[in-house]
């Protein structure tokens, strides 16, 4: 507050001055930025553009209206990315991802889905409805009631057939 010869009445009061102990709030003019007691920090950069939120235990959420992308980081160093304009998605998960659906899960892929695991497993009856190509060997397991691989249809074998430990039966005749 700045008075002129000691007047009150003529009083003006003068915007803060930024020192280390109460530095400004962002590092350039087009930034606003707030921080809070807690630790969190929300900024905007209008002249990039870009809003970000950065929380007490590391978790950052940015929106970028120039590259169209939506980012959430969070503290354990998974990664979301979900591109604005086209829907794309991508998820760098530092940890486990499960999901419970209550009813159906269905997924429709434009042009191809790879998964890569040591193993796969599948719980339950599997339907394959097309063309079924093995790049290793395919091995079947009695079931619960004993019972072995059925397979219908026609088959035409390229190289040795070699049974063990069972009988080879045509038509019930043994061959």
């Amino acid at each position: 507050m700045l008075s002129p010869d000691g007047e009150m009445n003529q009083a003006l009061i003068l915007g803060s001055i930024n020192s280390n102990q109460h530095p400004p709030p962002g590092n350039r003019k087009t930034l606003h930025r707030i921080e809070y007691k807690d630790g969190a920090v929300k900024e905007y950069d209008r002249e990039a553009s870009t809003d970000r939120a950065t929380y007490p235990d590391g978790t950052v959420i940015e929106y970028s209206a120039q590259a169209g992308q939506y980012t959430l980081t969070f503290s354990g160093g998974t990664v979301i990315q979900v591109m604005a304009e086209s829907g794309d998605v991508l998820a760098d998960i530092t940890g486990s991802l499960s999901a419970t659906i209550a009813s159906t899960l269905e997924a429709e892929v434009g042009s191809s889905a790879t998964v890569t695991a040591p193993t796969i497993t599948l719980n339950g009856n599997v339907n394959v409805n097309g063309n079924l190509t093995l790049a290793g060997a395919l091995a079947a397991a009695p079931g619960p009631s004993g019972s072995g691989a059925v397979l219908e249809g026609n088959f035409q074998i390229d190289g040795n057939l070699d049974v063990t430990g069972g009988d080879v039966t045509a038509d019930g005749t043994p061959a």
